[in-house]
């Protein structure tokens, strides 16, 4: 018989293991509101919360795991800080800095600067952080094939995340044309992301004839960026390249690269 008061004492068998439990019913009308429900004794039902939360920790780090593959390139996922050939004193210097600051690699091909921002993308992603990762020679396909018939959408939805996304990595500035479309759209890219206070970073190797270190970036940022950007001179002719170098180095941090 259901009692008429809560306070009464009841035992009810666990669904699952059937151990007598402590049973509290909810009485409506003479009748158990919760009797057709499941019930769990504290040791079954402490074990459920306890799977149900490794399996929300293992959907989050499963979809990490998706955003990170579909983001970087799989040559640059494969990077080990252990490998012999992999600048460990670049990775230390930068490895725990925030990602809410800008930061630019400058230095010559083959050290690593592509790969140290490849696992700063994937401690980003790790902290589900949005990230975004824009090779600049993609940049210049984007930018040109905005409007294209057949790859239009795909270029505007490329362009639309890069603008977007909370930490945007910029590789290998320099390798690409400054066409007029690709300039207009590289200095919406940067004015964008600048007004929303969003982070940028960037790499980029110098001129060969520059020697970059601390002192020369602090002395002469502008014309080394200037240098490895435009190597003719051709684009800084034009009115709108002093605003994307000032773009480039306003609030960014410049890593000269060992």
């Amino acid at each position: 018989m259901i009692p008429e008061t809560p306070e009464e004492n009841l035992m009810r068998c666990c669904d699952t293991c059937s151990a007598l439990a402590s049973y509290e019913p909810i009485i409506v009308f003479g009748r158990d509101l919760c009797e057709g429900m499941p019930f769990l004794c504290p040791t079954c039902e402490a074990s459920l919360e306890q799977r149900e939360i490794e399996a929300a920790r293992l959907r989050i780090r499963e979809r990490r795991q998706e955003i990170w593959t579909e983001t970087v390139p799989a040559r640059y996922r494969e990077t080990d800080p252990a490998f012999p050939g992999f600048n460990q004193a670049l990775w230390e210097m930068v490895r725990h800095m925030s990602f809410h600051k800008s930061v630019a690699l400058i230095g010559p091909s083959g050290r690593s600067k592509t790969r140290v921002f490849a696992l700063l993308a994937k401690r980003a992603i790790s902290q589900d952080y949005g990230v975004g990762w824009c090779p600049a020679n993609r940049f210049q396909w984007a930018a040109q094939r905005e409007f294209h018939d057949v790859d239009g959408p795909n270029a505007q939805q490329w362009m639309r995340k890069w603008l977007t996304v909370p930490v945007l990595f910029l590789d290998d500035l320099g390798k690409h044309k400054w066409t007029d479309t690709v300039e207009s759209a590289f200095f919406n890219l940067l004015e964008t992301r600048s007004g929303n206070n969003l982070p940028t970073h960037w790499s980029m190797n110098p001129d060969p004839a520059d020697v970059v270190t601390q002192e020369t970036l602090s002395s002469d940022a502008p014309s080394i960026l200037a240098r490895a950007l435009d190597p003719t001179g051709a684009a800084s002719a034009r009115a709108r390249f002093a605003p994307i170098l000032s773009r480039l180095l306003d609030g960014t941090t410049l890593i000269p690269v060992p």
